[in-house]
């Protein structure tokens, strides 16, 4: 089964942003999906600057659409540098 913007986006919306309580999708903060095979690559943008803010939002967006409906998945992937 290929793997849908549709899918992730619904995944992502699974995604409570801790400071604002509201979804990621619903905040807007996605701001990119890009498929590549069965390699998704997802652009966050992250509200509260606090390392362990963006720790805890990454986590979380690499955990969920791994366990989403018909997805298995791995981590792999690079954090922007600018973001370290």
């Amino acid at each position: 089964m290929p793997i849908t913007q549709e899918a992730i986006h619904a995944a992502l919306s699974r995604i409570i942003e801790p400071d604002l309580k509201k979804d990621i999708v619903a905040l807007d903060l996605v701001r990119e999906v890009v498929i590549d095979e069965n390699t998704v690559h997802v652009h966050v943008e992250v509200s509260n600057p606090a390392m362990h803010s963006r720790k805890r939002m990454e986590e979380a967006v690499v955990f969920q659409p791994a366990t989403g409906p018909g997805q298995g998945g791995e981590r792999r992937g690079e954090r922007d540098p600018a973001e370290r």
